[in-house]
């Protein structure tokens, strides 16, 4: 990468305040009295906002606080819930030192994560998300691999998704060399899980952290100007859970998360001097009714084996579209899942819905 193009990424700090208003924030009662402040900073920072998340919040926390590897400090910034969010997070505060809960009014999720990065006392930053689950090696393998790959500015795993339940979809495996990482993003396709990724802080702030005009994409962004100041990488094991559900901004926000990816791949592609390819230009992302989600969670269940997770899809789908072709599609296939037609379905991964 040329210097150009480096010194112009560090200079597009568009979504980092000059600084932040302590005023705005208030901390769960545990901290005030914390010593833990005072100590040496941690290896680690995990940085976790949400926004009305009870339904899962406690799951999450735990697998972070399951970790086997101990050194971090766990930051949990409540961004004007309005649910029973603050009173979780407060029992939280006080079952473990190491977590920093901190209460705001609802500001959003870029300007969430860049007050967070502030915050963060860690050179090393992991992501989480209040609705995934991490498995209890994540941090100690991706602390192992930055330590050892210190031109890697960001490190991602491969995940299993997981349906709104708890139960397993469909594991998702991702490039792990940078070029085929930073071309997979060049591309907007999805070679990296933002909530399952740990990086280098001083870097993402040397670029400007989180960019506040990226709405429902700004990790694309950061991703894409991350691998033009250095190297990006992937675990080839799943060691997260990311949970599909009904609410998550690819299902509620799909319109405004394509044209933010749009406008994004082509900056990126001007910012290296490159064409984009007409599949960039032409990017449009349609949001899927809830009874075509449900099917995608049944063809990709049954294609792996997961029949009980895809017959629950499935029927889940005939609820709402009871006269679909595409319902029965699916219907059938988990129906004869096991039968010589059934294994003939699912080796075709019912491409044709």
């Amino acid at each position: 990468m040329t210097k150009a193009i480096a010194k112009r990424v560090r200079n597009e700090g568009k979504g980092m305040s000059d600084a932040m208003n302590p005023s705005n924030l208030s901390r769960a009662p545990s901290d005030e009295s914390s010593d833990s402040l005072d100590s040496a900073p941690p290896r680690v920072s995990v940085l976790m906002p949400v926004y009305n998340g009870e339904q899962y919040l406690e799951e999450a926390a735990d697998s972070i606080l399951a970790q086997t590897f101990r050194d971090f400090e766990f930051l949990i910034m409540n961004d004007g819930s309005t649910d029973r969010t603050g009173e979780h997070l407060d029992r939280l505060a006080a079952r473990d030192d190491r977590i920093r809960v901190f209460h705001r009014k609802n500001r959003g999720i870029i300007d969430t994560l860049n007050e967070m990065l502030q915050l963060a006392r860690a050179p090393l930053i992991a992501r989480m998300d209040a609705d995934d689950v991490a498995l209890p090696e994540r941090f100690a393998r991706q602390v192992r691999y930055l330590d050892e790959h210190p031109e890697c500015v960001s490190v991602g795993t491969d995940i299993m998704l997981i349906d709104p339940d708890g139960h397993d979809i469909v594991a998702r495996t991702f490039p792990t060399t940078h070029e085929e990482i930073d071309q997979a993003l060049l591309l907007g396709a999805t070679p990296y899980c933002h909530p399952a990724t740990m990086f280098r802080r001083e870097t993402v702030l040397e670029i400007g952290g989180y960019h506040d005009d990226c709405l429902h994409a700004e990790d694309l962004d950061l991703f894409l100007r991350l691998g033009e100041v250095g190297r990006l990488g992937n675990l080839p094991d799943p060691l997260f859970k990311h949970r599909e559900h009904f609410g998550m901004v690819g299902v509620k926000h799909a319109r405004i998360q394509g044209e933010s990816t749009r406008r994004i791949l082509l900056e990126a592609h001007e910012r290296r001097g490159l064409t984009p390819p007409e599949s960039v230009r032409r990017l449009v992302f349609d949001p899927l009714p809830p009874a075509e989600k449900h099917r995608n969670w049944s063809r990709w269940a049954l294609a792996v084996g997961n029949v009980a997770t895809a017959r629950k899809h499935a029927l889940a789908a005939f609820r709402l579209q009871p006269f679909s072709r595409s319902t029965w599609k699916v219907l059938i296939g988990c129906a004869v899942s096991g039968t010589k037609i059934g294994n003939r379905l699912v080796a075709s991964r019912l491409a044709n819905p």
